[in-house]
This record gives structure tokens, C-alpha cells and sequence, in this order.
């Protein structure tokens, strides 16, 4: 795994070679996972339960958010036998955007996370179960963490919404897609 990803998070522990998730509600075991072949911040791996039983090969896409919080999501594991043709379409197919679609992103908070400036900074999105007749989309940078981009506009068109005339419908809609991607990491 990449230096990047590396540390003791609460619910994992990344090291160069592998990957354990301590998955939480009852009765669940944790995952290991093996890092076969890194793409920039997607990464293939073989898992299998901590018991040993094999679950297969699937791509984890990490997105760090701040100095103390990295969020993953997968796609569907894959137990294909044949891993040679799976390392050959991993860079084109198997880590595409809509391999990742189905699942939602899971936040990690890193062991003993020391304060910092921006808590939290990415894109943030109307989850896509939710685009219906509005959309809205809120960037937040670090390098000046007085200012975010918000964006509103309709689903179906993309045309973009006077931010005038919406802002306060926009600030509450905003809000909600902010809390519904928060629920969605948990």
C-alpha cells in the first residue's frame, strides 16, 4: 500500500502489505485484504476473512480528507480464478467510476489525530439516490477555509441555478446532501 494510506485508523490498519478492516455490528469478522497492484489512490487487493475464507479480488478507492480522515469504498468482490486477466483490466475497467457506484464511501480516523486547521475538505454530492429534481455539489479547499464553492442545479438538465435567488433554499439543501454523504460513510 502506498505511504499515504499507511496507519492505524479506527476501524483499520494499513500497512505496505496488506490491509485489515474491522467491519462493525454483530457478528461480523474482520477482513484482510493484499495489496496486488496500486493505481494512483485505487488499489486492487485479494481479501479474505480474518477466519480464512476467501472473499476475492476487488479494487479499494482511498480519498484522504484531511491529516487525520481517509475515506475508502470497493467495488464487488470478484472471485475469479484467473487473476493474470483481472491485473490487465484493473487499470481500465475494474477500477472505473462505476465499478465503485453501489457502495458508499466509509470514513477512517487515523490513532491519535492531532488537531488541524480543516477538518474537513473534498467534493461533496447529492448522493445519487437522492438526484430527483435538485442537485448540489459543495467543494471545500483548505488552502483558504473561509470560502466554498456551492453549486445548485437541476438533475435532469445540469443547468445551473441563479445562486441569488436560491441561497437559502440552497444553504438547506446543501446541508442535507452534506448529512446524507456524512450517514452514507458511516
Amino acid at each position: 500500500f502506498p505511504n499515504w494510506v499507511r496507519g492505524e485508523y479506527d476501524s483499520l490498519t494499513v500497512t505496505a502489505d496488506w490491509l485489515q478492516y474491522a467491519q462493525l455490528g454483530e457478528g461480523t469478522v474482520a477482513v484482510v485484504s493484499r495489496c496486488v497492484q496500486v493505481n494512483e489512490d485505487r488499489i486492487m487487493v485479494y481479501s479474505e476473512t480474518k477466519c480464512g475464507e476467501p472473499i476475492g479480488h476487488h479494487c479499494l478507492w482511498f480519498a484522504p480528507r484531511s491529516e487525520s480522515v481517509i475515506e475508502f469504498k470497493t467495488t464487488t468482490p470478484r472471485e475469479d480464478s484467473n487473476s493474470s486477466a483481472l491485473l490487465h483490466s484493473f487499470p481500465l475497467s475494474f477500477s472505473a467510476d462505476d465499478e465503485f457506484a453501489e457502495w458508499p464511501w466509509t470514513a477512517a480516523v487515523i490513532n491519535n489525530a492531532h488537531p488541524t486547521s480543516c477538518g474537513i475538505m473534498g467534493q461533496y454530492a447529492t448522493p445519487s439516490d437522492l438526484r430527483t429534481e435538485d442537485c448540489y455539489s459543495v467543494n471545500i479547499g483548505c488552502s483558504d477555509p473561509s470560502r466554498m464553492k456551492i453549486t445548485a442545479s437541476h438533475c435532469a438538465t445540469g443547468a445551473v441555478f441563479d445562486c441569488e435567488s436560491t441561497s437559502r433554499v440552497v444553504k438547506v439543501a446543501i446541508f442535507r446532501a452534506f448529512e446524507n454523504n456524512q450517514e452514507n460513510s458511516k
